[in-house]
Order: structure tokens, then sequence, then C-alpha cells
């Protein structure tokens, strides 16, 4: 054979002899294995046979963007804006409890136990207005602007009482209450009595005092008593709607049926009597502007002393009356 054609059969150096099978052993035990996981699919034997390379991680400064090395070796960002547990900020702490408040319920709500059941015993035994007069006494701040929960809290806790003793404190408030509506009634029965012309059958008009001060209103003369009837049916108002008020929180002590109707029909007597009174002191404050040919600018009768009218039987003196309008309870 010539030398050219040995040439040709010889592999020149850009060739490569054709890749070993895959199924020629490199050694016993590589085959062993292999054979091991002829049921996987193909790359998972692939996995199982590599080993697993660690995952190369960077250090990050706080706030900086995390970033790993993936298996084709490249950065990928991963969680962008999130910073790692090493690199996190010092937790917020909790801010503090409101020690001050400016209104009473969020107060009561922010004291201890203890505290609230001294209050809430308080109040039943005297009331809510009471114990409000000792609140703004004794719980608020130095310019009495808000209250302070340490010092209701102080104030209050101080003031419980046993369940036994709360129980004694209640049957004693119950036998002074019985009693006391007793005398609270006499009190406001008078008032109506003396308001809706019980005390004066066939008197003038319809008797009551109401209609004598709308009298006075439109006449500009006291009505048969130099003072009138407006400064009688402000205070009277007054006897009525506190009376009632304190009627009804001191008649769950009443255990009689027969008292408890009679207390009813008191109650709803001397409100209709507050309502009516009410009124007539209403057209009494708007009287000048009503009846302007009666009355001065300044609230005063422009009556001439002592009066016209021959009812009020000349009862009007100069100045009458001292008040242009009276508060209505």
């Amino acid at each position: 054979m010539s030398s050219e054609t040995t040439q040709e059969l010889r592999p020149t150096a850009t060739q490569t002899s054709p890749a070993p099978s895959r199924e020629a052993p490199t050694s016993g035990g590589a085959v062993q294995r292999k054979r091991s996981l002829a049921g996987l699919d193909f790359a998972a034997q692939e996995r199982a046979l590599a080993p697993e390379a660690p995952v190369q991680r960077r250090a990050t400064a706080p706030g900086s963007v995390v970033q790993r090395e993936d298996d084709d070796g490249k950065e990928d960002e991963v969680n962008p804006g999130v910073t790692t547990p090493e690199a996190s900020a010092t937790p917020t702490p909790t801010p503090a409890a409101p020690t001050e408040f400016a209104e009473w319920a969020d107060c009561y709500a922010a004291m201890s136990v203890p505290a609230k059941t001294g209050y809430d015993q308080f109040t039943t035994l005297f009331g809510e207005a009471r114990a409000q007069q000792v609140t703004q006494g004794g719980a608020k701040s130095a310019d009495k602007s808000k209250f302070v929960v340490s010092r209701a809290t102080t104030l209050w806790a101080g003031k419980v009482m046993t369940q036994q003793q709360f129980d004694a404190k209640v049957a004693e408030k119950n036998v002074a209450d019985a009693k006391s509506v007793d005398a609270l009634l006499v009190k406001v029965k008078k008032v109506c009595d003396e308001t809706d012309g019980t005390n004066r059958p066939g008197s003038v008009g319809d008797g009551t005092s109401e209609w004598a001060l709308c009298w006075e209103a439109e006449h500009g003369e006291p009505f048969r008593s130099p003072a009138g009837h407006g400064y009688k049916l402000r205070d009277y108002c007054k006897v009525i709607k506190e009376g009632v008020a304190e009627i009804k929180a001191k008649k769950g002590a009443i255990r009689d049926a027969g008292k408890l109707a009679e207390i009813a029909a008191l109650e709803t007597r001397a409100i209709d009597r507050y309502e009516k009174m009410k009124a007539a002191l209403v057209v009494w404050n708007g009287r000048v502007a009503a009846y302007p040919d009666k009355w001065n600018a300044n609230g005063t009768s422009a009556v001439a002393p002592p009066g016209v009218d021959p009812l009020a039987r000349n009862q009007l003196q100069a100045g009458w009356p001292s008040d242009a309008t009276l508060a209505i309870a």
C-alpha cells in the first residue's frame, strides 16, 4: 500500500474517536449503581449520581438586594427589596399604653379590675353623679383637663369592699331608699296639688299656675301677687324634675305592689305638670316679642303701676319683674 493511502486511513489531528458507549463500564461499582437506578428516568439518575454543590451566597449590607448563585453559575435576584434576617433592622418597640384620657369611659376601661369594682360598688350605693364628683376631685391631672389612670386606679381600688360588706351596705341602702321614696312622693304630690288647681277649686281661669303665668305675659301685670308666677313655676319645675328622677333611682327598693302602683301614677301626673309649666315659662320668656305694647325692651312691664286690670288686684310695682327671662330646669 502506498504512503498516500496509509495517510488517508490515519485520523487527522482534527478528528476524534467516537465517544464510548454509555453502557461501557468505567468500573464495576459504577455499573452496579446505574443498574439499581434503571427504573428511574435519566434526569433523576443524573441528579442522584451527581454530588450536590453548595449554594454560594454573598454577604449583603442592610437594605441591599439579596442575590444567589443558581446552578448555572449566574446570580439571580431573589425577593428584591427584602433584606435577609441577618441584615434586618432592629424591631420597633411596642408603644406604651396611654396614661391619661380626656374621657372618663376610656380611663375607666384602662383601670385595674379592683379599681373598676370599687367604682361600680360606689355607684350602686351612691349614684353615678356622686361617683363622678369624687372622680373629678381625685383622678384628674393638675390642670383638670384629663383623667389620670394611675390616680383613678389608686382612688377607686382603695374603696373596694368585700362581697359581704357590699351586700350589707346594699341592704342598708334599700331600707333608707324606701323611706326616702315615701318622703319624695309627699313632696312631689304637694307641688302637683298646688299647681294644677286641686288646692284652688273654682279659681279664675282653669285654676292652674301655668294659666296665671300666661295671663301675666299677655296683660303685663302680676296676677294677684306682687312677685307674679314666673319664679314659682321655675322652682316648681325644678322640684318635680329632680324629685321624679330620684324616685325612679330609688324605687327599686320598693317591693310592695300597691306602693309601686302609687309611684307610677304620681310619676305620670308629675311629668304632665312639668311639661305644662315648662311650656308656660317659654311663653313668659317670649313675652316682649309677643306683646310689645305691654312690655319694655328690657323685659319690665310697660303698664303703669299699680295696674289696670281688676283681676290683677293692683299688685303691679315699678320695675317688675326683675329678670327678663327665667332659666327652665
